[in-house]
């Protein structure tokens, strides 16, 4: 989590004033791609989802599958992959 907040907190920094605001959640569950696209559903009126990736490599990510590739199939909203 330390880290997560280092980074979080650098990219905020970066990004500046945000008119509309930005809102940080911890997800929990087994399927985190699911998570993320149901907690941008609840939020209104205009979601976005900005989200970083390990980058495990191809093979890797091939035999694991990658959250953000599920992500962005299941997102009905924009979503940012910041690699």
């Amino acid at each position: 989590m330390e880290e997560a907040r280092r980074v979080l907190d650098q990219a905020r920094q970066r990004l500046g004033p945000v008119e509309a605001g930005i809102r940080e959640q911890v997800l929990d569950g087994d399927d985190y791609a699911e998570a993320i696209v149901g907690h941008a559903h609840d939020q209104a009126p205009y979601p976005v989802i900005v989200m970083g990736r390990r980058g495990l490599g191809a093979w890797r990510e091939k035999l694991m599958g990658s959250v953000s590739h599920r992500v962005i199939d299941l997102a009905h909203c924009p979503v940012t992959v910041v690699v």
